[in-house]
């Protein structure tokens, strides 16, 4: 299989057109996989020969694995610092080698993007390349504990407790005090009108 014919592109194309391409030919086929029939099969069957020849273009185009980059994350740390997580995802796509660092990089992205499902099956990918990290077995107990619990809020954890009792409980509670605050304050306008 010439991985460059299956995108379209020939060999000595700029790796910035190869992945554009890429990523445009992944959201078609992504999108395809999930229609009825034929069609849905077809799409499945692309996109696993698409992620096949860009493995091997990757390859080809000597992108960093993350053992040459000498497992330095420190851009993708400052990214996901300023809240450039799509910059950060970039380049972590970038990288073949899919090592116990890379995937606890990849929870952390997922956490701040609320996906706390992808989160925990990344961090647990992670313990299961590096069984001996208690870096990544702390943060795993953390994230079980607050995906477990739903008056923890994620981006308080740590934070002194709240002793204003309307900044307590979860979202619904906080919704439901509101309206039954607003419902008697209604209710005595309209016995006083």
């Amino acid at each position: 299989m010439n991985p460059y014919k299956v995108l379209g592109k020939e060999k000595g194309d700029s790796f910035e057109e190869l992945k554009a391409r890429y990523d445009e030919l992944k959201a078609i086929y992504s999108e395809q996989r999930f229609k009825e029939g034929e069609e849905g099969n077809e799409g499945a069957k692309k996109l696993t020969e698409l992620e096949d020849a860009w493995a091997m273009i990757l390859a080809d185009c000597d992108v960093k694995t993350a053992e040459e980059m000498g497992n330095d994350y420190s851009k993708v740390e400052e990214l996901i610092r300023l809240g450039k997580l799509t910059n950060a995802q970039e380049i972590m796509d970038n990288v073949t080698l899919r090592d116990g660092k890379w995937h606890y990089y990849q929870s952390v992205i997922y956490y701040k993007r609320d996906w706390m499902q992808e989160s925990k099956k990344q961090l647990e990918l992670a313990i299961e390349c590096e069984p001996d990290n208690q870096k990544y077995k702390d943060t795993l107990e953390r994230l079980v504990k607050v995906m477990g619990n739903p008056n923890t809020n994620p981006r308080n954890m740590g934070a002194p407790p709240v002793e204003d009792p309307m900044m307590t409980g979860n979202c619904l509670s906080n919704c439901c005090m509101a309206y039954c605050c607003s419902e008697l304050c209604c209710s005595a306008m309209r016995c006083c009108g």
